[in-house]
């Protein structure tokens, strides 16, 4: 196996495994890549295909979203690594490794006999090849000028498994159930709604300001804040009001106190059915010195003018030391919250 990340993997690789009946439950975190082809194929693609893979995101700092480890099939230990989570196999179709996605994708979608008959290239999608709740992609490739075509396809496959990790997060998120109650509460109280999982509690709830936290963790320190307060009239979201807003509500109602790192602050236009926003991410620090704190934050400035307001959504995460070794999954959940908002005509059931 050829990675940094070789060492937290192992533990997890050749420990004990949990199984149920002949099929093993999969291991390892879904942001673990095992990518299952030849040495000599990964030497020719190997730093190409990681840096598609590995595609950085801005948390506190740029972090890859993914960590790839290599394995070849004439390594004897690839039949525990073909059990991970997340599998990504390179090669020819009737290739060992290669094949049982192939079958694997045949049986599970209506156009079975071109997914296990593809001399490729391409790619193919699929689950629970080797292990239950597995994610499995194929990078299908010809007799002939393999090394190109697994380049030619690493684009495609860096948005597949980000397709995946991303649904994984939101289902993961709501497996406590979405709060159904409380966004129909405030669509009827307040005229807007949010979907916020049920471990979110209420930290301040006035008719101005609605502040909900997720303190739920396994070790270590995990924090997720969202915020929803609403100014009258129709503003013009720009990233400078937005900003600015977002420092006066980080004084007034975060404790600690939030301050604004400007200097890695990004900005981007939302568009819902109704509205256009803007949406900020950047890293917030915590004012307390005795307690030192920081983290990624997202806000929304999103006008309504169906209610002649306009809302600041605000959110933010403290984590440290993440348990699964990457923010990306709270930075989707944190994504997710926001795009739920709804205001005015836009609600919907």
């Amino acid at each position: 196996m050829k990675s940094a990340h070789f060492a937290g993997a192992a533990a997890l690789l050749f420990g004990a495994l949990p199984g149920c009946g002949s099929t093993p439950q999969a291991v390892g975190n879904v942001n673990s890549i095992i990518v299952i082809t030849s040495d000599s194929l990964w030497r020719a693609v190997g730093d190409s295909l990681r840096t598609a893979l590995e595609q950085p995101i801005f948390t506190v700092r740029e972090e890859p979203t993914f960590h790839v480890t290599q394995v070849s099939p004439q390594d004897p230990r690839w039949a525990k690594a073909r059990e991970f989570r997340h599998v990504v196999v390179i090669g020819g179709a009737a290739d060992g490794w290669v094949a049982p996605v192939l079958r694997r994708a045949r049986k599970r979608t209506s156009n079975g006999d071109r997914a296990g008959r593809t001399t490729g290239p391409a790619l193919v999608h699929t689950r629970d090849v080797w292990a239950r709740n597995q994610f499995a992609t194929a990078l299908v490739l010809p007799a002939d000028g393999a090394a190109a075509a697994a380049l030619a396809l690493a684009p495609r496959a860096a948005t597949a498994t980000d397709s995946v990790f991303r649904a994984y997060a939101r289902q993961r998120m709501y497996l406590s159930r979405p709060d159904t109650t409380l966004r129909d509460s405030l669509r009827r109280r307040a005229g807007y709604g949010i979907l916020l999982p049920n471990v979110y509690f209420a930290v301040r709830r006035t008719a101005d300001v609605q502040l909900f936290q997720n303190t739920t963790q396994i070790g270590g320190d995990l924090v997720r804040s969202v915020l929803i307060v609403a100014r009258p009239g129709v503003i013009e979201p720009t990233a400078e009001t937005a900003l600015a807003w977002r420092d006066s509500v980080a004084r007034t109602h975060y404790r600690p106190a939030h301050d604004t790192q400007r200097a890695q602050l990004r900005s981007q236009r939302v568009q819902s059915a109704t509205h256009a926003g803007i949406e900020l991410q950047g890293v917030w620090q915590g004012t307390d010195a005795t307690w030192p704190m920081a983290g990624p934050f997202i806000t929304r400035m999103i006008p309504c003018p169906a209610q002649n307001r306009t809302f600041l959504v605000d959110s933010w995460l403290y984590a440290p030391a993440p348990q699964r070794g990457s923010r990306y999954e709270y930075i989707v959940q944190l994504q997710t919250i926001l795009e739920s908002f709804q205001c005015g005509s836009e609600q919907t059931t």
